[in-house]
């Protein structure tokens, strides 16, 4: 990890209370044979996720955000580093269903006939009876608010109504970790809103990557900031986001709720 008074130091993966451990971890994309076909987006990056946290990748397009989210679900594989759920070693290929991933284009998540049977899919490939299954459902219907929507198409919702009946399919699967990638990106004010009330409130371990700044603010504990494959800043969200020199250094903008903060 870089040598920086806003990072902080990695955790023991070994201590039960990290729902995700990353040590040392490194990835590059190889399209091809040749050297120059080769883009490194992670290097030797470290962090801890506690148990119950909410945690906001921050940074620029490319910096890696996408790419931990894969690494962390065992859908790529590190060049280098290991990387830990809930004190096991992820396994690339593996199913991980305590691991939920919520797509920046809820359209890349929804394919069902309805919404009833769209957050049904999870819990029924896990192979639960029927009578849990439907518990599982209406019990998310609830929780996320969209009972009246159960009936309908998913693809005739708006935007929000799609992020949500995406994050009820995923509620329903009980995932011990969520994993949101640009949650704000197709929701209106209203949406929006109601998506913060629900994140802010949830008792599962979160990890959201934004550019939304002054989402990060309500929802997370917790800022890391990445910058050309590297963590360069790690600490609270007031701390990080706040500080002027530091966001301009790397490019970014002080949210406005803190514009008149020292």
């Amino acid at each position: 990890m870089l040598s920086n008074p806003d990072t902080v130091a990695p955790p023991h993966l070994s201590s039960p209370r990290w729902a995700v451990g990353i040590q040392d971890v490194s990835f590059t994309y190889r399209t091809g044979t040749e050297i120059e076909r080769a883009t490194c987006v992670l290097q030797q990056i470290s962090c801890g996720i506690q148990v119950g946290e909410r945690v906001a990748l921050v940074g620029h397009n490319g910096c890696g955000k996408t790419t931990l989210f894969q690494l962390i679900c065992g859908v790529l594989r590190p060049d280098a580093g290991q990387i830990t759920l809930f004190d096991q070693p992820v396994m690339p290929g593996q199913f991980y269903p305590e691991v939920g991933f919520l797509f920046q284009d809820p359209n890349d998540q929804l394919f069902s006939a309805s919404v009833l049977e769209d957050i049904a899919f999870g819990p029924t490939q896990m192979g639960l009876d029927a009578t849990e299954i439907e518990q599982r459902v209406q019990q998310a219907l609830t929780v996320t608010g969209i009972q009246a929507l159960a009936q309908r198409p998913p693809h005739h919702l708006s935007g929000g109504e799609k992020q949500m009946v995406a994050m009820a399919g995923l509620l329903a699967m009980r995932p011990r970790l969520l994993l949101c990638d640009e949650p704000t990106a197709s929701l209106d004010l209203r949406a929006r809103r109601r998506l913060i009330t629900f994140l802010a409130q949830t008792d599962q371990t979160l990890l959201i990557a934004s550019h939304d700044l002054e989402f990060v603010l309500e929802v997370c504990h917790r800022v890391v900031l990445l910058h050309q494959g590297r963590i360069v800043a790690d600490g609270s969200c007031a701390g990080i986001l706040g500080n002027e020199s530091l966001m301009q250094r790397y490019s970014l903008e002080k949210p406005y709720s803190l514009a008149n903060r020292a």
